[in-house]
């Protein structure tokens, strides 16, 4: 059975089912015994941190502040500003400030930063790719100072993003760095910084007051939580659970770190005082059994004075883009967003149908491996098992983007990822019974080579196969079209292409699609497309208008095709492709 099938068995669990659950949880020594377990298994997984690696975290750190302070001591000189008080601050948030970060996990990196820095020119600079030749007032940018310290690697710097980040590798540890310019001379206490309504939020430019969200998010939630450990070990397991079923990931629209952790702090907060393995059983039979989707996932309710008059907040009544919004989870402090709005349809029947499963793994745990520890081992496992994705549907789609080196690779395949969850939409509009995506991260990867998968459930199709093979590549194809080609051409014009030296590189999207239960390495046709911004870049005399009326006129075809039916315009195109 497909686990989006799943989603459809929610009313078929009796409710002599799950109060069997909380029965047999209910006795200390099952708690004591299941909880033993959780954690044996999640130490053999490895979703600690060590002593050394908590050491080689703390260092990282202050590498970072000492390369940031000699940063904005040139700043201030060039710019004739003297500084008398601590001229920068670094900040953490997200998983190594909750206290759940892995081996392999980023660091998160709030920069806070006085007035006097201009963020695109002394932190990015004027492009943000090596040998531009133009830096900021005190000859060096951030990205910079950071580029020539022997112990980083790997960077880059991304001033498009809607939360400009500058990505790296300090001495073995993964680092996002954001920032946020604090409009005054000196760094103020944090408690100013943590109210929406203080003048130096609200004067705030939009990137910066996201990034003081983001520590402001994490700081709440600790706050909000009435057992930090219990809260820690239980978070630890979803995240794994979620990592090996194949969705963890906000911008492929599933759900991120942060609805995630959210989600775990609600049941942490509902059912204190109970240890992490009733925590775990309570969140999977709250999420898949009792909660009514899209009510919102709240953590707690703000009060209404400290809420902003000047900052858009997530209003389903005020707002007709937020009542479109399937599976809502809040963020708990102003202005509340909501971190779930790349979620679709296909996507949460998956997340909501992989609940199920987990809880029903949970209930033959309860049943049959309290006392037989081997077999409670096996049950502990087949709920953390990877996702059988690749054994659930008889035909797939294969995206795999490549190019030159790691640097090009990672903003490549950055940017068709963030636009692969429009493709599913294209592919869901046309009423297959599931389009499913896969965000798996154990699929085969290169420094220069990433492959993404999509699953596709025709079985209700009427048509022949070779007009369902015609109906996708079409979508295949119009997809690279818009969101792909133009990106290409405006990031080609805007580097000034290939013979500067800070060109894209060579990007290459191949697309394989199979009408068979396709394997990783086969499939029956192949499709390149090759888009270099050499080969592809508008004339010098071009300023890119034709480029961004492609974009706006993209975007108004998404917009015009959000929701489940298919317009009189998508009709058509079936109809054109099928005849």
């Amino acid at each position: 059975m497909c686990v989006y099938e799943a989603c459809d068995m929610r009313e078929n669990f009796l409710p002599a089912e799950t109060d069997f659950g909380d029965e047999v949880l209910s006795g200390g020594r099952v708690q004591e015994i299941l909880g033993k377990q959780l954690e044996e298994y999640l130490g053999e997984n490895k979703v600690h941190t060590t002593a050394y690696e908590k050491e080689r975290r703390v260092k990282v750190l202050e590498t970072l502040k000492a390369i940031g302070e000699d940063w904005i001591r040139g700043i201030a000189d060039a710019s004739g500003v003297g500084i008398h008080a601590e001229a920068i601050r670094i900040c953490t948030f997200g998983s190594y400030h909750l206290g759940v970060d892995h081996p392999e996990s980023d660091v998160d990196v709030l920069i806070l930063c006085p007035k006097f820095v201009d963020r695109q020119k002394d932190i990015f600079g004027p492009l943000d790719m090596p040998g531009t030749g133009e830096h900021g007032k005190s000859g060096i940018t951030l990205v910079e100072a950071l580029r020539k310290h022997p112990q980083v690697d790997q960077l880059l710097a991304v001033s498009d993003a809607f939360v400009p980040v500058v990505k790296f590798v300090l001495d073995g540890i993964h680092v996002d760095l954001i920032s946020a310019i604090i409009p005054q001379a000196e760094i103020p206490t944090e408690v100013d910084l943590l109210s929406p309504n203080s003048d130096l939020f609200l004067k705030m430019d939009s990137s910066s007051r996201q990034g003081i969200n983001a520590m402001r998010i994490s700081r709440e939630i600790l706050r909000l939580v009435p057992d930090e450990d219990a809260f820690r070990s239980t978070l630890r397991a979803v995240k794994l659970w979620a990592r090996r079923r194949g969705i963890y990931s906000n911008i492929l629209g599933y759900l991120g770190g942060i609805s995630w952790t959210i989600m775990t702090a609600k049941v942490c907060t509902i059912y204190h005082p109970s240890p992490p393995a009733v925590l775990l059983y309570k969140f999977f039979q709250l999420f898949a059994m009792y909660w009514d989707w899209p009510r919102p996932v709240v953590l707690a309710e703000l009060a209404s004075e400290t809420q902003s008059p000047y900052l858009r907040e997530w209003n389903p009544d005020l707002y007709p883009s937020d009542r479109r919004h399937v599976m809502p989870i809040i963020t708990p402090v102003h202005p509340m967003m909501n971190t779930t709005h790349n979620v679709s349809l296909s996507t949460y029947r998956v997340i909501v149908g992989e609940l199920v499963r987990g809880y029903s793994c949970l209930l033959s745990l309860c049943a049959e491996g309290i006392e037989k520890s081997e077999n409670c081992r096996n049950l502990w496992g087949q709920l953390f098992e990877r996702t059988e994705f690749f054994s659930w549907y008889p035909t797939y789609l294969k995206i795999d983007v490549s190019s030159e080196n790691t640097i090009t690779q990672t903003r490549w395949k950055g940017l068709v990822e963030s636009r692969l969850r429009h493709l599913l939409q294209m592919l869901q509009n046309f009423q297959f019974k599931q389009v499913h995506l896969c965000a798996d991260e154990n699929n085969a990867t290169t420094s220069n080579h990433h492959s993404f998968y999509i699953g596709i459930d025709a079985r209700n199709w009427k048509g022949s196969l070779e007009n369902l093979q015609k109906l996708v590549t079409s979508s295949v194809n119009q997809w690279v079209s818009e969101e792909l080609e133009w990106q290409v051409r405006l990031l080609s014009e805007t580097w000034e292409g290939k013979e500067s030296g800070r060109g894209l590189g060579s990007p290459v999207l191949t697309r394989l699609f199979s009408l068979q239960f396709c394997q990783r390495d086969h499939a029956t046709m192949k499709i390149t497309y090759s888009m270099s911004p050499g080969e592809v870049a508008p004339s010098r005399n071009s300023t890119g208008k034709r480029i961004k009326r492609k974009q706006r006129k993209a975007q108004r075809h998404h917009q015009a095709r959000e929701g489940d039916t298919l317009n009189d315009r998508e009709q058509q195109h079936i109809t054109s492709v099928t005849t």
